[in-house]
């Protein structure tokens, strides 16, 4: 069914509508009225009910004609059109604010809308079981065509919420004017200067303390800027760290001067907070300070001393000691004189040695010598008193009358003590009598003469240190001097030499035309002197075999002890190996010159090892080993001569070092043999015995006889155990034949000694082990030492043969006739046989066991 549109008087012409009966027409406006007034109605209920607040209509009688759902809602209540007036009281008890009043009929908002009042309350409260529930009311009468109220309209809503944030906001508030009070009380009774200030430094909060500094009432600083009182030197750097502060960095330090009382400078030391609001933007300042006037004076003063001290320690020397102190010190008292007096003992003087005077007028005082026997403040010093005098004028000694018409005015005496000792005085004095020394003048005087102790003390240690150092550059100088050459003769060392040769091989190379030889000297007979005069004449005649070196050579050239009788000699810058020879000749020429050592003459040869330095050598040490090879080559073909190097020397060099390793794995592997030679009785025809001859049988180079390697084996050291070896093998040798052939159990072996053997001190012990071991008589050994080993010490060998031949053991002479001792002392030795050399003429009357020697 289509919906009907309402019916309007516009749907009626305005011809029918006037000819419409009146009592129509009342009634279809009646009607056309009814149907608007009750579409309205309906219009208003669909607004009330979409409204967010609650909304109550009481007709005049009170009665509830309307409410919406939102109001229904908070109540908590259906049906209430239903309920009377009196009923709705029941139901609904409403409460004042905070209390378990209930709130009186005639004040309920609703009551005094009905009588035309419009009512505002938000003191009214529901109690719904646990909850309570506080209400915001709006109450408006409704008034009819005769003014009478017709309607009142309620509008409320819960304001529990709002309520519990106001109070809690109240809380906080009151809190806050709690703290606030406490705050400014803890503040005005705070010694420290506190104050807030806006960001352009207006002045807003100001404790007592910062008043009284500033000797201002609170009236008077509040509204001040810091300008008022703050220096404008010091302003810029506070207004840029103000500028500078940021949330992350809201704190700056601040020190400086301000204006107080009495036109009084002061310092305070500030910290400075800087507060910001929710967008970061600067809102106050609040600023805490601390008096630091006094600390900062004694901050000055020290600073000045300090500058003081830092001149005097700028300086080890005391005269420029004594005037900076003076100066500065004097200084920093204003107007008062400063002098350095020194204590003389020896002298019993105290004598004026510094002196610093503001007057430049002032006639000089130094050099003035004060006596110390009588004077009662040099008595005073010598207690290490400090001596006050406030007026001179007034003076008993004649000593100090003397001294007050030249230095008139007060005085002061610092005592100076060094190490527990006085040293004299530090004296402060001022040009006017009646002058009262301070307590900080004397502080100040007392804390330079300290200064002065120590620098006084340092620079006498610097001089004794200067001293010592001296002495240490003079010990250094000569460590190094000892360090490069030889303590006995003064010549350069090993060291010095190979530094100067390794130079020189440099030169050589850098050089076409240089040209440099190395001489190797070795004195021969040395040792012959050394053990025949003994050792303090054999270093004698080392000395002086260096001078005379020193004399021949050129200054250019270099000689140096390597050690024992070796010299070595750097020729430079020669032109030819004949030059060479002539520097060589000169020298032997030299050293054929008798020495006289110990009062008596001693002759002297040497053999010299020549060199010629070429580019193939790159290397000192080859330089030196192959003049040594030359002079060896010397010695072995007579001594008292020189010899050139060539490179078949360095091969028989190494022939010779091959040999020496050869011969030491030689005695390891046992490849040493002995054939013996039978010994036939020449009056009988009989064998009597074998003479046991040491053979080496080379594992490469064959069969080797004693002339090769015997002399080399003693060099090495190998000689004894190659001689204990062949004793023990001939004795096994002998020992077994014996066995084998009883009918020449009477045979004899004879075993050849060393020079070395007989200065072992267990030979003895060796021998008996031997004999023991091998079970061999005593009798049926011999042994045969030469005629050259008997002069090296002749009482000590008798002694030793002797106790052979207490053994039984018969003892053999070689080579005899070779060497010094002839028939001399023939008779003294324990011998049983004679080897007569083949160049000796044996006549036939000799004994029968002179015997020839068989090789």
């Amino acid at each position: 069914m289509e919906k009907q549109q309402p019916f309007s008087l516009k749907q009626i012409s305005s011809e029918d509508w006037e000819n419409t009966p009146e009592n129509v027409k009342c009634l279809v406006e009646s009607n056309l009225a009814s149907a608007a007034l009750s579409e309205s109605q309906s219009r208003l209920i669909q607004f009330l009910d979409a409204t967010p607040i609650a909304i109550a209509v009481h007709d005049s009688t009170g009665q509830l004609i309307y409410i919406n759902h939102i109001g229904r809602a908070l109540l908590g209540a259906d049906h209430l059109l239903e309920l009377s007036p009196a009923q709705l009281s029941e139901v609904f008890q409403f409460y004042r604010e905070g209390s378990q009043t209930l709130y009186p009929f005639e004040a309920l908002p609703s009551t005094r809308s009905l009588a035309g009042e419009k009512v505002w309350v938000d003191d009214l409260e529901i109690h719904r079981g646990d909850r309570v529930v506080s209400l915001e009311v709006w109450a408006t009468p409704i008034f009819g065509d005769q003014g009478q109220v017709t309607y009142a309209i309620v509008a409320f809503q819960d304001i529990s919420d709002r309520k519990r944030r106001d109070l809690e906001q109240q809380i906080v508030e009151n809190t806050l004017l709690k703290s606030e009070r406490r705050y400014r009380q803890v503040i005005q009774v705070q010694t420290d200067l506190i104050m807030r200030s806006l960001p352009d430094t207006t002045i807003t909060f100001a404790n007592d303390s910062l008043c009284l500094a500033l000797d201002r009432s609170l009236e008077d600083v509040i509204g001040w800027r810091w300008s008022s009182f703050v220096p404008p030197k010091d302003l810029d750097e506070l207004y840029r760290k103000i500028a500078a502060l940021t949330p992350e960095n809201p704190i700056f330090e601040s020190i400086n001067q301000d204006y107080r009382s009495n036109n009084q400078i002061g310092w305070t030391q500030w910290i400075n907070l800087g507060i910001f609001d929710e967008h970061g933007q600067l809102t106050e300042i609040q600023s805490t300070g601390r008096d630091i006037t006094t600390l900062q004076e004694q901050i000055q003063r020290e600073q000045a001393l300090n500058r003081v001290f830092q001149s005097i320690r700028n300086s080890l020397e005391l005269d420029t000691i004594f005037a900076t102190a003076t100066a500065e010190t004097a200084q920093l008292l204003k107007n008062l004189d400063c002098s350095v007096v020194q204590y003389l003992p020896e002298q019993g003087i105290w004598k004026h040695i510094a002196e610093f005077h503001h007057n430049p007028d002032t006639p000089t005082v130094i050099g003035l010598e004060i006596p110390d026997v009588g004077n009662p403040f040099a008595a005073q010093l010598k207690q290490l008193q400090i001596v006050r005098v406030e007026d001179t004028t007034n003076l008993d000694d004649e000593i100090n009358q003397e001294v007050a018409q030249l230095i008139p005015g007060a005085w002061l005496l610092i005592p100076l003590v060094i190490e527990d000792t006085l040293w004299g005085s530090f004296t402060i004095t001022a040009p006017q009598q009646r002058f009262t020394w301070r307590d900080n003048q004397i502080e100040i005087a007392q804390s330079v003469a300290d200064q002065l102790e120590i620098a006084i003390q340092q620079a006498n240690l610097y001089q004794q240190l200067q001293l010592e150092l001296v002495e240490r550059r003079r010990v250094q100088n000569q460590l190094k001097h000892d360090a490069l050459h030889d303590g006995l003769t003064g010549l350069p060392n090993r060291h010095l030499f190979m530094e100067r040769l390794e130079l020189t091989i440099q030169r050589a190379n850098r050089l076409e035309n240089y040209h440099f030889a190395v001489l190797f000297l070795d004195l021969d007979r040395f040792k012959v002197i050394n053990d025949s005069m003994g050792h303090l004449a054999g270093d004698q005649l080392l000395i002086a075999i260096a001078q005379k070196l020193q004399a021949t050579l050129r200054k250019i050239d270099l000689a140096a002890r390597l050690g024992g009788d070796e010299f070595v000699i750097l020729l430079e810058e020669i032109k030819d190996i004949q030059e060479v020879l002539r520097i060589t000749e000169r020298i032997f020429a030299e050293l054929q010159t008798p020495l006289i050592i110990e009062g008596r003459e001693v002759y002297t040869t040497s053999s010299v090892g020549i060199v010629l330095g070429t580019k193939d050598y790159v290397q000192a040490s080859h330089l030196l080993r192959d003049a040594d090879i030359a002079m060896y080559r010397a010695k072995n073909k007579g001594k008292a001569r020189y010899e050139i190097f060539d490179t078949e020397m360095h091969t028989q060099a190494l022939n010779r070092l091959h040999l020496e390793n050869d011969l030491r794995r030689a005695l390891k592997c046992q490849e040493f043999v002995l054939h013996y030679q039978p010994i036939v009785a020449l009056d009988t025809g009989h064998l009597v015995g074998f003479e046991a001859l040491i053979r080496w049988q080379h594992p490469t180079q064959g069969l080797k006889l004693p002339g090769e390697f015997i002399a080399i084996a003693e060099e090495i050291g190998l000689i004894t155990s190659l001689d204990y070896w062949a004793i023990r093998t001939a004795c096994y040798q002998l020992a077994a034949w014996q066995t084998a052939f009883p009918e020449h159990s009477s045979m004899r072996v004879s075993v050849n000694l060393s020079a070395q053997d007989l200065r072992q001190t267990d030979l003895l012990e060796k021998v008996d082990l031997i004999l023991t071991q091998t079970h061999l008589n005593s009798c049926c050994l011999t042994l045969e030492i030469t005629e050259s080993m008997l002069i090296e010490d002749i009482e000590s060998t008798i002694s030793l043969l002797s106790q052979l031949k207490e053994r039984g053991i018969q003892i053999s002479i070689d080579d005899f006739g070779t060497g010094y001792s002839s028939l001399n002392y023939l008779h003294r030795l324990p011998v049983d046989t004679l080897k007569v050399d083949r160049s000796v003429n044996v006549h036939r009357s000799y004994p029968a066991t002179v015997k020839n020697k068989y090789t």
